[in-house]
């Protein structure tokens, strides 16, 4: 990164390497043959580069003014590059700087790459032999997330319960359900320490009782001026209320298993504009 000048104001600019030089890169057009070339090359992005090249650096020199070092990255000659100093590009001489061509060997330079593999651009696709492999059960949120449509390349957010449905060529990618046991939810609120929590302001009193195997909570709701206008009731049941056929317990898979037709609509925010873009909702989600 470093800053220039540009019709009288200060730029940031911002270079990139590409990690691996003997793939082709996903911006490049196809090349039939990615062959190696030589010994020493390999033919990809229709040029002829280096596969593995050593770390190569352009010439830099340090400003006498502010004692920074700085690249020389222009043809044109070197100049500093440091924001502030009484000499920032200053080439010693008048230059268009809406002309400017970047010199050979800053084009060159590499650096070498020392971190992890970065991985796919587009991960693959999520199986059900994957799932299984994680003991998940597709609620995660691996399966949260878009993805890569395979046949038009486009983003697909997870906008549907039970699938991914591209809205550009109508590709569907769907998983097993498979559903989360209550025994799973219970362990897992145990080993985390979950407590359900009840919210309500001060102003809003409530009243708690005991009806058969059920815990009653009453919230009472007041108006402004403190007189009663109506009141929520909540149930709590225990295990053995829970357990019953056609109960809590069940009614949770059943939520599970059948096709209710569920999916998310893209939320909005007040005073902004709404985005139709599925590749922008599939990166944010």
């Amino acid at each position: 990164m470093w800053t220039e000048k540009s019709g009288g104001y200060i730029t940031w600019m911002v270079r990139l390497e590409k990690v691996d030089l003997t793939s082709q890169s996903w911006w490049s057009p196809k090349v039939e043959d990615m062959s190696p070339v030589g010994p020493e090359t390999v033919q990809t992005d229709a040029r002829t580069i280096d596969p593995a090249p050593a770390a190569r650096q352009c010439a830099a020199m340090q400003c006498a003014e502010c004692k920074e070092t700085s690249k020389e990255i222009y043809t044109e000659g070197w100049a500093c590059l440091t924001a502030g100093c009484s000499k920032f590009f200053d080439f010693g001489h008048v230059v268009d700087d809406q002309q400017l061509t970047y010199h050979p060997a800053f084009l060159q330079e590499r650096t070498s790459y020392t971190g992890n593999a970065p991985g796919p651009l587009s991960p693959p696709l999520i199986s059900d032999a994957d799932l299984i492999e994680m003991s998940a059960f597709r609620a995660e949120n691996i399966s949260k997330k878009g993805i890569v449509c395979p046949d038009c390349r486009c983003c697909v957010l997870r906008r549907h319960w039970d699938q991914w449905a591209c809205e550009s060529c109508g590709h569907v990618h769907r998983l097993s359900q498979r559903p989360v046991p209550i025994e799973e939810l219970v362990k897992e609120n145990i080993a985390e320490n979950k407590i359900t929590k009840e919210y309500a302001t001060s102003g809003i009193k409530k009243s708690k009782t005991v009806l058969g195997r059920y815990e009653v909570i009453r919230y009472i709701i007041s108006d402004p001026t403190g007189v009663p206008i109506g009141s929520v009731t909540h149930l709590k049941a225990d295990a053995v209320i829970n357990q019953q056929p056609n109960g809590p317990d069940d009614m949770f898979q059943e939520l599970q298993t059948n096709d209710l037709h569920l999916y998310r609509n893209a939320a909005r925010h007040r005073g902004r504009k709404f985005c139709d873009d599925p590749c922008l909702y599939s990166l944010l989600m």
